[in-house]
This record gives structure tokens, sequence and C-alpha cells, in this order.
């Protein structure tokens, strides 16, 4: 009896992982980087990223600026200030991190 509520239990929760997963990328495809003034036929690349080529300015210090770039950046400056909090408040010696 208590196997088949676990099994119960334990389906429950992957499909319901799986549809949270399915429903929380449904944004997709960012189509508001789309160059539509060029046609995809001829240049791709242009048609597919040239809204966000035109309008993102490579910083002087890197040789290349992505997505993925800019993330990494916006990551650094949130772990930089949790540092900074931590290293201002003193916690009692001995405390377990919460």
């Amino acid at each position: 009896m208590h196997l088949r509520v676990f099994r119960l239990i334990t389906t429950f929760v992957i499909v319901l992982s799986i549809c949270t997963t399915a429903f929380a990328q449904g944004s997709g495809f960012d189509t508001s980087r789309l160059d539509r003034s060029a046609d995809a036929c001829d240049d791709f690349f242009q048609f597919a990223n040239g809204t966000w080529v035109k309008n993102t300015e490579i910083p002087p210090s890197q040789s290349r600026w992505g997505s993925f770039n800019i993330l990494a950046e916006s990551n650094r400056d949130v772990l930089h200030d949790i540092l900074n909090k931590a290293a201002k408040s003193r916690g009692r010696l001995g405390a377990a991190c919460s």
C-alpha cells in the first residue's frame, strides 16, 4: 500500500516538474532582435541578429560580446554584492551558515 502511494506521488512530482519546465520556457526565441528590413534568404545572420548587433556595444576590454557575457557580468555583480554584505556583517562565532 505504501509503495503504491509513493509511486503515485513520485509520478505526480515528475509530471509536475516536466510541465513546469515546459511552461517556463514558453517565451522561446526573442523576436525583438530580428532585423525585418533584411531578407532572410540573402543574409540570414543580419535578419536574425541585426537589431541586437546594431543596439549592442562591445566593451573595449572584450574581444567578443554576447548574451552569455551579459549574463556572466550580471551574475558577477550579484555575487560581488552578496560577498560585500557578508564581509560587512559580523556573525556569531561558531554559528552555522544558513
